[in-house]
């Protein structure tokens, strides 16, 4: 879901509204309007520009670049230079792991 917020007359800031809005990572990107159309510079997930005929298309852009931005949720993988016991702790280093116990 994206927040749309009018910063100028012919301008809008594109954030993603699960963001606070003091989060500098919720900031998808500028547009502006002139008289060709609608130009957006987007800062998230990948920094690029575009020229469109129409805000809806903004939007629809917009919401796209924030659906990019997440990945299902489920567990991740442990890498396996980590060695997890119940026992002790492990943390994985780039020398190596170091283990603990209690």
């Amino acid at each position: 879901m994206v927040t749309i917020v009018r910063v100028l007359p012919e301008g809008w800031l594109f954030r993603d509204a699960v963001c606070s809005d003091n989060e500098v990572g919720g900031l998808l990107g500028y547009v502006h309007e002139d008289e060709t159309g609608f130009e957006a510079v987007w800062i998230a997930p990948i920094p690029a520009s575009e020229h469109f005929d129409a805000l809806e298309a903004v939007i629809r852009a917009a919401e796209s670049r924030c659906a990019s931005r997440y990945r299902p949720t489920g567990p991740r993988p442990v890498p396996p230079e980590v060695n997890r016991n119940i026992s002790g702790s492990a943390v994985s280093t780039p020398g190596g792991v170091q283990r603990s116990t209690p």
